[in-house]
């Protein structure tokens, strides 16, 4: 627990807590200053009222983890990917507070994706930033509101922490839309890792625009190369849906589908070039982007034999119908859509994935450079 009390942004929140357990240490140490010039084992524990001490210092202890157990609930419903964590590495992660370089292997944890965080200490202004983008409903105690506007009151800080993109563990770059100011969220956990959450939504989004913008059927190796690998096959998945709904659109479907798969043969085999190539090499991710495009053209290649053999020629068949189908579709009201900033454009769109009648919404989770073993 002394990591944890050690940190002024907990002892505000918690502050009953905190004067109980320093209390409770301050006389620990004196019961061991007076026992340490003491050499007889039977003179320390025949000492009046030792064991009375004892007893309420065990007392005073349960019920300051009690009240821990409560708090770390508290953070938990604030940030539901808190339950992932032990009551142990939630209090590690707390007592870190600001410190975003410790904090990174716990948040890798329930980012799975990201590997690091990228991020610059710069001066921060005398007045607090209005807090545009941070959760709005997040439950927070009475004592987290306090510490808030007294923060908010003084200026807090001197300095500001700037998260500007994420990193995978094999070093893909994700590019945060708008850098992530921590200061704005007063020091509260909980706070800044919602915020966090919700960026690298947003920048996921944004790098699948990117990706479905400049989406280039001539030159994709190359493409995907400069792309997320997430965004790459999205945007792939999303091409093969457009390609596969045409051919069966085309006046001589069958003819359409044996012209796509050749196509898709031909991908398969510029992407299987360039891994083998010895002469430009490539970078750990860019060989996970590409073997897992190669997964996927494969799985792509295999649904249109399939669809060749059983002699599909409508649209609306049941084998077009069971094929997974992307679709960039405008947000409807209610659902979650991007704000349409110069960045978007007209783009205030979502990707929905379809096969028979079930449809979901693309969840925008960074998953990073996994590598792909099989498609589903």
């Amino acid at each position: 627990l002394l990591p944890m009390f050690g940190s002024d942004d907990i002892l505000r929140q918690i502050p009953l807590e905190g004067r109980r357990f320093q209390m409770t240490a301050r006389s620990w140490r004196e019961v061991l200053a007076h026992l340490e010039g003491t050499s007889r084992a039977m003179d320390i524990v025949y000492q009046p009222k030792l064991v009375g001490k004892l007893a309420e210092f065990l007392s005073d202890l349960e019920k300051v983890q009690i009240g821990i157990f409560g708090f770390l609930e508290s953070k938990r419903v604030a940030f539901p990917r808190f339950y992932f964590f032990s009551n142990e590495e939630l209090l590690s992660l707390m007592s870190k507070g600001r410190n975003i370089g410790e904090c990174t292997p716990f948040l890798s944890k329930i980012f799975m994706g990201m590997g690091q965080l990228n991020y610059r200490v710069v001066a921060a202004e005398t007045a607090l930033p209005e807090e545009n983008g941070s959760p709005e409903s997040l439950p927070q105690s009475r004592a987290a509101r306090g510490a808030k506007m007294k923060a908010s009151a003084k200026g807090s800080s001197k300095e500001d922490v700037v998260i500007a993109s994420a990193a995978s563990r094999l070093g893909e770059l994700l590019t945060f839309p708008e850098p992530l100011s921590l200061r704005r969220y007063a020091g509260i956990l909980e706070a800044w890792a919602r915020g966090l959450e919700k960026t690298l939504h947003d920048a996921v989004r944004y790098a699948i625009f990117d990706a479905i913008a400049t989406f280039d059927p001539a030159n994709r190796v190359q493409w995907a190369l400069e792309r997320t690998i997430q965004s790459a096959a999205v945007a792939n998945h999303l091409h093969f849906t457009s390609s596969l709904t045409l051919a069966l659109q085309d006046s001589h479907p069958s003819k359409a589908l044996k012209s796509l798969r050749n196509w898709f043969l031909l991908q398969i085999e510029l992407a299987t070039q360039k891994l083998t190539a010895v002469e430009d090499p490539l970078t750990p991710w860019q060989r996970v982007a590409l073997s897992n495009m190669v997964l996927a053209d494969m799985a792509s290649r295999d649904e249109l034999t399939t669809l060749i053999e059983s002699q599909v020629q409508e649209l609306y068949s049941v084998a077009y119908e069971a094929t997974l189908r992307f679709s960039w579709v405008e947000a409807s009201q209610g659902q979650e859509a991007v704000p349409v900033t110069e960045n978007t454009g007209p783009y205030n769109r979502l990707v929905e994935i379809q096969t028979l009648a079930g449809v979901i919404r693309y969840g925008h989770e960074y998953i990073g450079d996994d590598v792909r073993l099989v498609m589903t």
